[in-house]
């Protein structure tokens, strides 16, 4: 399955750095996801592996499948990137570049949450139908 959505919803795994209890939504450092969830359905990562990484300022995103003991290349990789900003509770991504251009140029907001080693972010997506739910 194509994602046209970009971080879908996701738990992400924090792979370096530690995070305090003041640290209400401190994203900067690796992340690995770990879950996604699309209108309450929990769906299949399989062998497909995502990350994410924030600099101060800055995101990369990249998603590849793995075959074998290596990973694959395109045209089944996805990417992106861009600047962001958070507050307590808000992750929003200014999206500079995305493999599927439409989302270039576009800001997306997400609430935020930290807890422990896991980032938990959702957001909607409109949808000709109406719209999508997605927890990261």
């Amino acid at each position: 399955m194509r994602w046209r959505i970009p971080l879908l919803g996701l738990v992400l795994l924090l792979v370096s750095g530690q995070l305090s209890a003041q640290d209400v939504c401190q994203v900067q450092g690796a992340w690995q996801l770990e879950s996604i969830t699309m209108d309450g359905e929990t769906l299949e990562l399989g062998s497909y592996k995502q990350i994410k990484l924030l600099s101060a300022s800055h995101w990369a995103w990249l998603g590849v499948p793995e075959v074998g003991d290596t990973l694959g290349v395109y045209p089944d990789s996805r990417y992106g990137g861009g600047t962001y900003r958070v507050t307590e509770t808000t992750y929003t991504e200014s999206v500079d570049y995305y493999v599927e251009s439409e989302f270039t140029g576009q800001d997306l907001e997400f609430s935020c949450r930290i807890d422990g080693n896991l980032w938990y972010h959702d957001r909607e997506y409109p949808t000709p139908t109406g719209s999508l739910k997605v927890d990261e």
